[in-house]
């Protein structure tokens, strides 16, 4: 049954099929919405080359890249769809930060705002401070992925209560065995006598990638063969240790997200080891998708500690921990590839929590209900 929620996404980088994770996460949640109960999504973005209709219930909206344009567009989108909620991702730039606020307060609509990250280089925090003050004083809900966050934004002590961190999740149709048994362009038999770790996401320093390629450079004689998907600045030095052991590394470049969750499957485990730091003096806050992916197909995972503080208990108690030396990862997955460990969804059904769909109906869905119940504030 419909609830009459016709929420506006205003998401100024989404992309459709890229591969900056942000976009198949929002059109999963979204199509998680849709299934649960909400009655209309519209995802606006100005990445978007052209408008089109994903289903009867979602509508992609492709914005102008002029900022004053895009104020004009979201107003009349807000009066042509009856729009009776607004969420926001903050953080795509400045010219394209606050608009959904704007929005918001003209038409006296609950707002949401969402942030995933902080900016690291100084002159993107002193923006985003008066962005965040802006944003906290006028949203409803101000919502963040990741707990350290909420050390590091500008927050009133009238605000706290708006502040709510949202638990990240996973794509259950994707991770299902039915999905899963159906990807093709898996040889198995390549992969049957041997131990696969996987890595799945960027190709950059503050993921860890460099540490990965370490590691896999000082193995001796190792049961051990890395399978490496993914884009971005490393991809050069990754092929180069490719090249110097063929025997050891697999790189796929960029794949389709359905795939990624099949490889994952067939991994006897999955590396999430960023650092703390992106650089000296530059802390990083993790948004560890992959982790509660390859959980949700049955495969252990080994994180760094940086990666643990993000992460709930109940998902940390599903991993192994460890150290960004090469002798203490090896150590890990020596523990978690043996045969006596156990998937980690037998250990722990507490993953089902965590599937779009659940944290939907437990958690957005709610959330929604009581913020057009309350009212603007």
């Amino acid at each position: 049954m419909k609830m009459g929620i016709n929420l506006l996404w205003y998401f100024p980088s989404f992309e459709l099929g890229g591969s900056y994770p942000g976009g198949f996460r929002t059109l999963a949640i979204a199509r998680a919405l849709i299934r649960n109960g909400v009655s209309h999504i519209s995802i606006a973005s100005i990445t978007l080359k052209e408008s089109s209709k994903l289903s009867d219930n979602i509508d992609l909206v492709a914005l102008p890249r002029n900022p004053f344009l895009v104020w004009k567009n979201l107003k009349n989108l807000v009066a042509s769809e009856q729009i009776n909620i607004v969420q926001e991702r903050l953080g795509c730039g400045i010219l394209w930060n606050d608009w959904g606020l704007f929005v918001g307060r003209k038409f006296s609509i609950p707002t949401i705002c969402e942030l995933h990250e902080y900016p690291t280089r100084f002159d993107d925090k002193l923006f985003q401070y008066f962005s965040l003050r802006y944003a906290l004083r006028n949203c409803d809900r101000f919502l963040i992925i990741n707990p350290i966050i909420a050390q590091h934004i500008p927050i009133n002590k009238n605000e706290i209560n708006k502040i709510v961190v949202m638990p990240n999740g996973y794509d259950a149709s994707l991770a299902s065995k039915s999905t899963l048994h159906k990807c093709e362009f898996i040889n198995k038999s390549f992969f049957e006598k041997r131990k696969v770790i996987g890595y799945f996401g960027a190709l950059t320093k503050d993921k860890g990638v460099d540490v990965l390629l370490d590691l896999i450079c000082s193995l001796e004689i190792q049961p051990l063969f890395f399978i490496i998907a993914g884009h971005g600045p490393l991809e050069s030095k990754v092929r180069a240790v490719q090249s110097r052991f063929p025997e050891r590394i697999r790189f796929l470049g960029k794949i389709p997200q359905k795939n990624v969750y099949a490889l994952m499957s067939i991994c006897d485990a999955t590396l999430a080891l960023n650092p703390p730091e992106i650089r000296a003096g530059c802390p990083q806050f993790v948004n560890p998708l992959k982790v509660y992916e390859s959980l949700a197909v049955g495969t252990s995972v080994v994180i760094s500690k940086m990666v643990k503080k993000a992460l709930p208990s109940v998902i940390v108690d599903m991993c192994t921990v460890s150290k960004l030396t090469s002798s203490d990862i090896l150590q890990a997955l020596e523990v978690v590839c043996d045969k006596d460990y156990g998937r980690p969804s037998e250990k722990c059904k507490e993953i089902d929590n965590y599937s779009w769909d659940s944290i939907t109906r437990h958690f957005l869905i709610p959330l929604y209900q009581a913020c057009i119940k309350q009212g603007h504030y």
